[in-house]
C-alpha cells in the first residue's frame, strides 16, 4: 500500500490531507510541521522504507523552507513531490525554479477532489503517460471523480477519461492521438492550443472557472486546472487537465447568498439540558452534551434547590407551573431569561418544557428539558425587523403587487400592496380570499384567470401586456407572474406585479408614427417609402407593381415671390389632392421637398393610367380656382413592372423609368406654366 509523508504546519490543512489519504486507503507514514524534522525522519537509520510520495507546504515553520527540503529530497532520493502553497496568482512559478523540485504544484485553499485526483495521477502516471507504447489502462482514468484529459503536446490528446469524452460527445478511444483542431471548431481549438503553449513556456499551472457548452448545448460552469508534468531534468513533457462541474454548487452558493438575511430555522432534536427535579425543587441530576456553555457548573447545581439558582420571581413562577404539572395537567412549555455570568450586559433566553415523571416510588419528580433560545430569539427579532422593512418597501413601491393562493388549479387573492389597492379602487379586505371572477366580474375575471392558468401550466415566469379598464379609464399594463413552488415541486402561490405603461405605449406609438410619416402633409415619408419598396420587391404576390412619381411645378418661384408659407400651402394642397384620388391599399409618400411617390401593387398598365388621369383631372379642377396666386400644376410619370427574360424587372428600374417620365411631363408643363404666370403677374 502506498505511503505518503505530509509536511504541513497548519493543522487545519494537515487534517484535510490526512482525510483525503484515508479515503484513498493509503498509509500516512508521517506528518511534520517543520522541514528539518521531516528530513531527519527520512535520514533516520531506523527508517526501513522511504515514502512513495511527499506532500509539502512551500512555506513552513523553522529555518528550512519547503523548497529547500524538496531540493534535498530530489537530489538524494528522487521521490515524487506535490507542492502546496497559498501564494497568489502573481507568483511566477517558472522563474522560481520550483518545477525542478516538484512533480505537481497546487494552490490553497485545498480542494479535496483536486488533491485526491493529483495523488492518483502521481501513483498511476507511468500507466497514464506511457506515450511510447500507447498502453493506457482505462480503469485508472475511470476512477477519477472529475473529467480528465492529457496533452502530449499543445495540439495532441494523449489520453482522456470517459467523463471528459462524454462531455464533448465523443468516445474516449476516439480522442487518443487526435489533434485539438480535428475535434473542436477553429476558434475554440485556437484558444485551447494557445493556453497549452503558454503553460509549456511558463511551466506554470493554470486554474480558472469558465462556462462551457457540452455537446447537448447545456451551459456548464467548470473549475479547470491545467498542470504541467515535468521530466527529471525540469522540462515539461505533458499537460494534464482536470475539470470539475461546479454548476450546481455555483447555483447553491448564489441561492445561499441571496437568502442570507432570511430566517434560519433552528431544529434541535436533543435539548441542551435535561433536569431531573423532585416536587420540592431539589435538583437530583441533569445531563448536557457540552458543560462548557453552562451558567452554573454541574457541581454547583446537583443537590441544590431551584430557588437557589433562579431569581425569586422566576422561582415563584417555576413552582406555580410545577404544581400545575404535578396535579396531572398537560406538560407546560414556557420561556425565561437569565443574566450571563461572564457578560452581565447580556441577557440569555431559554425555553423549558416541564413534564411529570412517574416511577415505582411515591416520590413525585419533574423532567425538565431546557434549551438556549438566545440565538433563535435574536433571529426572530431580526426577522420581525426584516418583515417590517419588507412591508414598508412593499407598501411604498410604485408598482401594483399582488399575491395569489393556488389550490386545485383555482386562484384566490391573498393580498395586495397599497399602491395596487389605490390604483384599482379596491381595498385588500374586499378582495382577499376571492377568485378573480368574484373580485372583478366574469369578463375581466376570466381574462385574469386565463393568464394565471398559463403560468400554472408552464410552471415558469411569464410576462405580457394587457389592457384593463379601471375607474372607467383604459390603461395598459406590463404584468409579470412568477410561480412559487413548495417542497414537492407544486405551485402553491403566484406573485404578480403590474406596471402601468399607458403613457409609454402612447409615446412609442407617436414616435413610430413620426418615424414613418411626413410632419407637414401627414403622408408617409421617404423612409417608409423605401422600406415598403423593399418589401414589395421580395413579395411576388404583390407583383406586378407600379410606381408613380409626382412633382409640384414652380415651387421655387412661389417660395421666392410669395414666401415659404405660401409654398408650404401648395405642398399640402398637392398632398391632399393625390391622397383624395388614391385607394387605401396604395402607398402615397412625400419623398422630397416637392416630390411625391405612389406604389401600386397587383396592378396593370390600365389601372396606373386611370390613376394618372384622376390626378390630372383633380389638378385641372384646382387650376380653375380664382384665389390662387400662382398656377397650380403637378408633373407626373409612372412605370409598371414588366418581365424581361421571364424575370420581373427591379423596382429600382421601375422607379427610374417613372422619374424619367415625370421629367418629360414637367418639360411639357414648363411653357404653359411660364405663360400663365406671366399673365397672372400682368
Amino acid at each position: 500500500m502506498p505511503k505518503i509523508l505530509i509536511v504541513e504546519d497548519l493543522k487545519f490543512d494537515s487534517s484535510i490531507i490526512k482525510e483525503i489519504i484515508t479515503e484513498l486507503n493509503y498509509t500516512i507514514s508521517g506528518c511534520f510541521e517543520k522541514a528539518e524534522d521531516s528530513w531527519d525522519y527520512l535520514n533516520s537509520s531506523l527508517k526501513k522504507e522511504l515514502p512513495d510520495l511527499l506532500i509539502i507546504d512551500l512555506v513552513l515553520k523553522g529555518k528550512m523552507t519547503g523548497q529547500q527540503l524538496a531540493k534535498k529530497i530530489k537530489e538524494k532520493y528522487n521521490l515524487p513531490i506535490i507542492f502546496l502553497t497559498a501564494k497568489t496568482e502573481e507568483f511566477n512559478f517558472a522563474q522560481s525554479d520550483l518545477h525542478k523540485y516538484c512533480d505537481i504544484y497546487l494552490t490553497k485553499p485545498i480542494k479535496k477532489s483536486e488533491l485526491k485526483n493529483n495523488i492518483e495521477i502521481i501513483f498511476n502516471r507511468d500507466k497514464i503517460f506511457n506515450y511510447c507504447s500507447g498502453d493506457i489502462n482505462p480503469k485508472i482514468l475511470a476512477g477519477f471523480d472529475n473529467m480528465i484529459c492529457c496533452f502530449s503536446d499543445p495540439y495532441t490528446y494523449s489520453v482522456v477519461n470517459k467523463k471528459y469524452a462524454s462531455f464533448i460527445g465523443k468516445q474516449a478511444a476516439q480522442l487518443k492521438g487526435e489533434k485539438v483542431f480535428d475535434i473542436f471548431p477553429l476558434k475554440i481549438a485556437e484558444t485551447i492550443v494557445r493556453e497549452n503553449i503558454r503553460i509549456m513556456q511558463n511551466k506554470q499551472p493554470v486554474k480558472k472557472e469558465k462556462w462551457i457548452l457540452n455537446y447537448r448545448g447545456e451551459n456548464k460552469l467548470l473549475a479547470i486546472k491545467k498542470q504541467p508534468i515535468f521530466t527529471s531534468d525540469g522540462k515539461v513533457k505533458s499537460i494534464i487537465c482536470e475539470m470539475e462541474d461546479i454548476t450546481e454548487k455555483n447555483i447553491l452558493e448564489k441561492e445561499l447568498r441571496r437568502n442570507r438575511d432570511n430566517l434560519q430555522k433552528i431544529i434541535e432534536t436533543i435539548p441542551d439540558l435535561i433536569f431531573l427535579i423532585n416536587e420540592y425543587g431539589k435538583i437530583i441530576d441533569f445531563w448536557t452534551v457540552d458543560e462548557n456553555n453552562l451558567l452554573f457548573s454541574k457541581s454547583e447545581c446537583i443537590q441544590k434547590n431551584i430557588k437557589d439558582i433562579l431569581t425569586p420571581d422566576l422561582a415563584a413562577d417555576y413552582f406555580k407551573k410545577a404544581e400545575q404539572v404535578l396535579k396531572g395537567q398537560e406538560p407546560v412549555t414556557f420561556e425565561y431569561s437569565l443574566q450571563n455570568k461572564q457578560n452581565k450586559q447580556e441577557t440569555l433566553y431559554y425555553e423549558a418544557k416541564m413534564t411529570s415523571l412517574e416511577d415505582d416510588t411515591s416520590a413525585k419528580k419533574l423532567l425538565i428539558s431546557v434549551r438556549d433560545i438566545s440565538a433563535s430569539k435574536k433571529i426572530r427579532l431580526e426577522l420581525e425587523q426584516l418583515y417590517h422593512e419588507y412591508e414598508v418597501i412593499l407598501s411604498n413601491i410604485d408598482n401594483s403587487i399582488f399575491l395569489l393562493n393556488v389550490e386545485n388549479e383555482s386562484f384566490r387573492y391573498q393580498r395586495l400592496n397599497k399602491f395596487h389597492q389605490k390604483y384599482i379602487k379596491i381595498k385588500a379586505v374586499d378582495i382577499e380570499g376571492k377568485t378573480p371572477v368574484e373580485a372583478f366580474g366574469e369578463e375581466l375575471g376570466n381574462k385574469f384567470a386565463e393568464k394565471y392558468s398559463k403560468c400554472l401550466r408552464l410552471k415558469e415566469s411569464i410576462s405580457y401586456e394587457e389592457e384593463v379598464v379601471f375607474s372607467q379609464q383604459k390603461r395598459i399594463f406590463l404584468t409579470k407572474l412568477t410561480p412559487v413552488f413548495n417542497q414537492t415541486g407544486e405551485i402553491e402561490k403566484i406573485v404578480g406585479s403590474s406596471l402601468d405603461i399607458t403613457e409609454e405605449k402612447a409615446r412609442d406609438a407617436e414616435i413610430k408614427y413620426l418615424s414613418f410619416h411626413d410632419e407637414m402633409t401627414g403622408l408617409y415619408n421617404r423612409r417608409y417609402f423605401e422600406k415598403k419598396l423593399k418589401e414589395v420587391e421580395v413579395d411576388f404576390k404583390l407583383h406586378p407593381a407600379a410606381i408613380m412619381i409626382a412633382d409640384l411645378d414652380g415651387l421655387k418661384f412661389v417660395n421666392d415671390n410669395y414666401g415659404h408659407k405660401c409654398g408650404d400651402n401648395y405642398i399640402k394642397m398637392a398632398a391632399k389632392l393625390i391622397k383624395s384620388v388614391t385607394e387605401s391599399n396604395e402607398i402615397v409618400a412625400r419623398i422630397g421637398g416637392d416630390e411625391f411617390a405612389i406604389i401600386l401593387t397587383n396592378t396593370t398598365e390600365t389601372k396606373a393610367q386611370n390613376l394618372l388621369a384622376k390626378i390630372k383631372a383633380a389638378n385641372a379642377n384646382v387650376q380653375k380656382a380664382k384665389n390662387l396666386k400662382y398656377k397650380f400644376s403637378i408633373s407626373i410619370g409612372y412605370a409598371v413592372q414588366k418581365k424581361k427574360d421571364n424575370t420581373a424587372i427591379s423596382l429600382e428600374t421601375v422607379f427610374t423609368r417613372a422619374d424619367r417620365k415625370m421629367y418629360c411631363d414637367k418639360e411639357k408643363n414648363k411653357s404653359n406654366l411660364a405663360a400663365d404666370n406671366s399673365a397672372s403677374r400682368a
